[in-house]
C-alpha cells in the first residue's frame, strides 16, 4: 500500500540536561523510565524514555503512571533531549534503530511511525497508510528495506496485526499474527516473534510457524529475541527462561541454569558474540556454555532492572533501567552516566 508523504513537524532546539537528569527524585516520587538504547553510526547514545510517578508502600512500588514521553542522546558527557515542545509527540516508544542514510526511526505504541533527519520529525499513522499505529521491531535489511511489526493498541482502530516491509514508498503487509520482535539472518530471511502467535521466519514467498514456540502462557510470554554472529536465535521470555534454535532443534534453559529467579528484562548480542542478560539485579553473561552474574547491589536495592542494552565502539555497555536512567558497564563494575568520565 503507497504511504503519504508524513506530518512534518520541525524539531526545536533540543533541551541541555544536568548529568543528574536521569536520578530518580524520591522527594517529588518521580523516575525515568529508559525503554530503547541505541549506538548510532556517529557514536551518539540514543535513548528514549518515559517520566513516571510512583507510590511506594513498605519499601515496595505500589502503584505507577506516566507522567510524559521522550528522546534524547548522550554526547561528550552531556544529555539533550527532545519533548513535545521539540516536536516530538507524546508518544511511548517501542523501538528505535537507524537507516543507512542515518536518519533515526522510532517505532510508538499509538503514534505510528517517526523518523527524525535531524531537522523535522515526520509521521507515519494509519492515516497516512501505515496498517497499524502502534509499530514494534524496527529492523533493517541489506537492501535497506525497513521490516516492522504493526498492531493496534486502541480499540476502535482496527489496524492490521502483521508483519511489514517499508521501501520508503510504500508498505507490504503480511499477515503472520505480528512482530513484536524481528531478527534478520545471513540469507536474509526475517524471523519474527510474537507474543500471540509466537515465532515465525519469511523466505520473501511463505511462511514457517515453529510449534515449539507457538504461543505464550500467562505470566511467561515471549519478549524479544537477538541473533547471534553464527546465526543462532536466542528468544527471552519473561519468566528466567532463555530458548536457543540453531536451525534444528531448540534447547531451553530455566532458571536454575541460568542463575537468577527474576525475570529477564532484555537479551543483547555483543560485537564478541557474548550473549547478555538483563535482569532485575544487574547482568548475566554467556559464553561458551556458562552463564556468569554480575550483580550490582544498586540497581537491587533501587527495583531498578535493566530494560535495555546496547554496546559503544570501545566496548562499553550502556544499559537503560526501569526507574534509575541509564548505567555504563565496563566489565566489572556499574556506573551511572552522569559519573561516567570521558
Amino acid at each position: 500500500m503507497p504511504i503519504g508523504k508524513g506530518t512534518i513537524v520541525p524539531a526545536g532546539q533540543p533541551i541541555l540536561r544536568e548529568s543528574s537528569f536521569f536520578r530518580r527524585n524520591m522527594a517529588d516520587s518521580q523516575a525515568y523510565s529508559i525503554n530503547n538504547i541505541l549506538i548510532a553510526g556517529d557514536g551518539r547514545l540514543w535513548f528514549s524514555y518515559a517520566k513516571y510517578w510512583f507510590r511506594m508502600r513498605d519499601s515496595l512500588i505500589e502503584s505507577e503512571g506516566f507522567l510524559e514521553h521522550g528522546i534524547g542522546y548522550y554526547e561528550k558527557n552531556k544529555i539533550y533531549t527532545y519533548e513535545t515542545k521539540q516536536g516530538f509527540p507524546d508518544a511511548f516508544v517501542n523501538s528505535i534503530n537507524q537507516d543507512y542514510m542515518g536518519n533515526i526511526w522510532i517505532g510508538t505504541a499509538d503514534n505510528g511511525l517517526i523518523c527524525f533527519d535531524g531537522k523535522s520529525f515526520v509521521s507515519y499513522d494509519m492515516t497516512q497508510g501505515m496498517p497499524g499505529n502502534c509499530i514494534e521491531g524496527i529492523s533493517f535489511d541489506a537492501k535497506g528495506r525497513m521490516w516492522f511489526g504493526s498492531s493496534s493498541v486502541k480499540p476502535n482502530e482496527h489496524g492490521l496485526t502483521g508483519l511489514n516491509c517499508f521501501d520508503g514508498t510504500r508498505v507490504l503487509y503480511y499477515k503472520n499474527g505480528g512482530a513484536n520482535s524481528i531478527a534478520i539472518d545471513s540469507t536474509g530471511k526475517i524471523w519474527a516473534l510474537s507474543t500471540k502467535r509466537g515465532l515465525s521466519s519469511f523466505d520473501g514467498n511463505k511462511f514457517t510457524y515453529y510449534k515449539e514456540i507457538e504461543r505464550s502462557v500467562a505470566h511467561d510470554f515471549f519478549a524479544n529475541m537477538q541473533m547471534d554472529k553464527k546465526g543462532n536465535l536466542w528468544i527471552q521470555t519473561s519468566a528466567p527462561k532463555l530458548i536457543k534454535y540453531n536451525g534444528k532443534q531448540f534447547t531451553t534453559y530455566n532458571s536454575e541454569q541460568i542463575g537468577t529467579a527474576y525475570n529477564i528484562g532484555v537479551i543483547y548480542v555483543d560485537s564478541e558474540n557474548n550473549i547478555w542478560l538483563g535482569t532485575h539485579n544487574g547482568l548475566i553473561r554467556y559464553t561458551n556454555g556458562v552463564f556468569k552474574p554480575f550483580y550490582s547491589e544498586v540497581m537491587h536495592r533501587k527495583y531498578s532492572g535493566v530494560k535495555c542494552i546496547a554496546q559503544s565502539k570501545t566496548g562499553e555497555l550502556f544499559l537503560g533501567t526501569a526507574f534509575d536512567g541509564i548505567y555504563y558497564f565496563d566489565g566489572k563494575n556499574f556506573t551511572p552516566l552522569s559519573e561516567k568520565k570521558e
